[in-house]
């Protein structure tokens, strides 16, 4: 028996089997309060925990690859636009990243092009 309340896992012939209790939310996350969104982000992460075999990044990095592009764009837009975060690269650090780097110049008009805030 797991310690967690939500998990539980079961012997079997072969490996063991985890059951997780999944509940069906009455309300959006995007509606809902701060304290339940948390709530929700602990047990997906706990979840994927699980899932990966304790292996999150991993994970995590397939489940954002294998969303679509402009559902990633519409988060990293979210993203900066709730931090303020804006990245800029003068003309001497990307000429100091092409030296060190060895980067053709078409690969990096190409990162700047992905780097510019809109």
């Amino acid at each position: 028996m797991s310690p967690d309340k939500d998990v539980m896992v079961v012997k079997s012939v072969g490996k063991p089997l985890v059951l997780t209790k999944l509940t069906t939310p009455s309300i959006r996350s995007s509606i809902a309060s701060a304290k339940t969104v948390k709530r929700r982000v602990q047990y997906l992460a706990k979840v994927r925990r699980y899932v990966s075999g304790c292996d999150t990044t991993a994970q995590l990095s397939q489940e954002i690859r294998s969303s679509t592009v402009e559902e990633r764009s519409r988060i990293l837009d979210e993203l900066t636009s709730q931090s303020g975060c804006k990245v800029s690269v003068s003309t001497e650090e990307s000429l100091a990243m092409k030296a060190n780097l060895i980067i053709p110049w078409n690969k990096i008009r190409v990162m700047r092009r992905y780097m510019i805030v809109h």
